[in-house]
């Protein structure tokens, strides 16, 4: 199960493990993109089911488990992908817009991972992969509640990671740098020298793209990664490491 799935990093994320063999739930709140993203998989001869899913909404969340846990009898791979930012400045920000950013950033993965949990610790095998962001360790104006978010759920990441360990399941986070989504498209319209500014202070030269992020969440969510668990994997151009 891949949520927010019908595009971005979470459509490359779905479409990788597809193509590697997994038969994958797409998950998103847009019932018309998700469907077409699922055509897409089968008219290329992938295995893949479109769920329309809120995952701020919790009985909603929990049941979206079950139900794919139910039809196909397990739950292998679960990647919580789905995120969502409020710009502006603190001073500005109401607690609805905090709260807002915290539910879908953070909450929603602790409850996908709960749902999850139980039949892969029964089975003896899971991957729970949460996307991150390097915002969590390096900060930049008016996201500070995207900030906080994303370095909770890296403190979730090592938390989980210990404690399902003994049962056979990994939990992880991949730590996109800045990678060109519908999303960035936004905020590069509306912050000129942005995008030039990122690409100078990253030592690849260049932003990323959501397929960047498939060899690393095909690694993690892969037989090979069975000793690396409560673990961040950075794919970030270098940004983070540059001075």
């Amino acid at each position: 199960m891949v949520t927010g799935a019908s595009r971005g990093i979470g459509w490359s994320i779905a479409r990788a493990l597809a193509a590697a063999g997994a038969r994958v739930v797409l998950a998103a709140r847009g019932a018309a993109p998700l469907e077409a993203r699922r055509a897409q998989l089968a008219g290329w001869g992938l295995a893949a089911e479109a769920m329309t899913l809120d995952v701020t909404d919790a009985a909603a969340a929990r049941a979206a488990v079950q139900a794919t846990h139910d039809r196909h009898g397990r739950l292998d791979i679960l990647v919580s992908n789905a995120a969502g930012t409020v710009r502006r400045p603190f001073l500005e920000q109401e607690e609805a817009d905090w709260q807002r950013v915290i539910d879908v950033a953070l909450t929603a993965s602790w409850r996908l991972a709960r749902a999850a949990a139980p039949a892969m610790a029964a089975a003896g095998f899971g991957r729970i992969i949460l996307v991150s962001s390097i915002n969590a360790v390096v900060a930049r104006p008016e996201i500070h509640g995207y900030i906080a978010a994303k370095a909770g759920l890296e403190g979730l990441v090592r938390a989980l990671g210990v404690e399902l360990a003994p049962h056979g399941v990994t939990v992880n986070a991949l730590a996109p740098g800045y990678v060109r989504t519908e999303n960035t498209a936004g905020l590069l319209a509306g912050r000129p020298g942005f995008e030039a500014w990122i690409r100078g202070r990253t030592p690849a030269g260049r932003w990323g793209s959501p397929a960047d992020m498939e060899g690393a969440v095909l690694y993690l969510a892969s037989p090979a990664s069975g000793f690396t668990t409560g673990s961040v994997v950075t794919v970030d151009g270098g940004l983070t490491a540059a001075i």
